[in-house]
């Protein structure tokens, strides 16, 4: 089979600048975001035994008061913790309401 002037062989593409550049601009974005990831601390610790409380703030959530709270755990176990401690109808926060939350540092759950 014979090939015409300037037709690629078969089998190899043609990318280009753009598609270089794509590409190099996809495996920087990868590196960083792996750098980023290993970066942050891991936040696996225990959840506290002992409680203490807190009182709902405007703007916040159940998850972001676990991470004000009890930093170095997990804040999906904490916020667990958290809806154990106050019932079901955690999902209703209101400002001004007191919650029972586990107290950083004291009494640690492994």
């Amino acid at each position: 089979m014979r090939r015409g002037p300037g037709r690629p062989r078969a089998g190899r593409y043609r990318v280009g600048a753009f598609g270089s550049s794509l590409w190099a601009l996809l495996l920087v974005a990868a590196l960083l975001g792996a750098a980023w990831v290993s970066s942050r601390p891991a936040a696996d610790g225990p959840v506290p035994v002992e409680t203490t409380t807190v009182t709902v703030g405007a703007g916040e959530t159940v998850w972001s008061i676990a991470r004000r709270t009890v930093p170095e755990s997990a804040p999906a176990e904490v916020v667990e913790r958290i809806r154990l401690l106050n019932g079901p109808d955690i999902a209703e926060l209101r400002v001004g309401r007191v919650l029972r939350v586990p107290a950083a540092g004291r009494g640690l759950r492994g």
